[in-house]
């Protein structure tokens, strides 16, 4: 049974994968962590599909922490995929990465995600970094569930939401 929002922590490196589950426990925030080893099954999660079909054992995270460089499917084919799906995400997406790379971030920021934190070398820096993530457990809404890009959410007037991109 979950003992709290679930957060679906998107990592292929098992050194990082404990650090993370020690940094929430230590920061406090209450969660229930599910595991995906690389992108392919963050997608099989996310899905639903195969073993993940069960959402009683895994159910829908309000926030997916994710790792960009993995195998099989990386960081940004898991956001493109999230992007291209016909329903809008209900949780949100952060990059975690050891990367700093200008292009990385603004293209994770292009295919959805919310923040893009740069992984920290030690547990009491992660430990700082997770802290704010706790509002994301608080608020299911969030720009990935609208398609657009993150030059399209700043060239919206006034600050307000542009409506999804038409298929095409």
């Amino acid at each position: 049974m979950p003992v709290g929002p679930t957060i679906l922590l998107v990592e292929d490196n098992e050194n990082d994968r404990l650090l993370m589950r020690a940094a929430l426990e230590q920061a406090g925030i209450v969660h229930s962590l599910q595991v995906a080893r690389d992108g392919d099954e963050a997608v099989y999660y996310l899905a639903g599909h195969g073993e993940f079909s069960d959402r009683n054992r895994y159910p829908m995270p309000l926030l997916v922490l994710l790792d960009l460089s993995m195998p099989k499917k990386d960081g940004f084919a898991v956001l493109n995929w999230i992007t291209q799906q016909p329903e809008p995400a209900t949780y949100s997406v952060v990059v975690l990465s050891a990367s700093n790379a200008s292009e990385d971030v603004v293209r994770a920021y292009d295919l959805g995600a919310r923040s893009f934190l740069v992984k920290p070398t030690t547990l009491p820096e992660l430990v700082e970094l997770v802290v704010p993530l706790q509002r994301y457990l608080r608020s299911p809404v969030m720009d990935i569930a609208s398609h657009t890009t993150s030059s399209e959410r700043r060239n919206a007037p006034n600050g307000s939401q542009c409506s999804p991109a038409s298929p095409g």
